[in-house]
């Protein structure tokens, strides 16, 4: 049986905030002046519901995923 994770994304938003939104949650939504700090904050919610947390770049392209209780997942760089 596969459990549902819950998954929050780190994102820029067009106002140069950056955002912690759980997916399928529109209302569960956290504004940040730097991107450090919704990391921090992503990391802290993720862990606390063992899920999962997708890191984007200021052009919107994922660039690393936690899932807590296993190691992180960065994408191949290209050549």
């Amino acid at each position: 049986m596969l459990l549902k994770r819950v998954i929050f994304h780190v994102t820029k938003t067009n106002e140069g905030m950056w955002r912690v939104a759980q997916k399928g949650r529109a209302s569960l939504e956290h504004l940040y002046e730097t991107r450090q700090r919704a990391i921090m904050e992503g990391k802290a919610l993720a862990r606390e519901q063992e899920g999962k947390l997708v890191i984007h770049d200021e052009q919107g392209a994922i660039q690393r995923e936690c899932i807590y209780g296993y190691a992180c997942w960065r994408p191949p760089r290209e050549a």
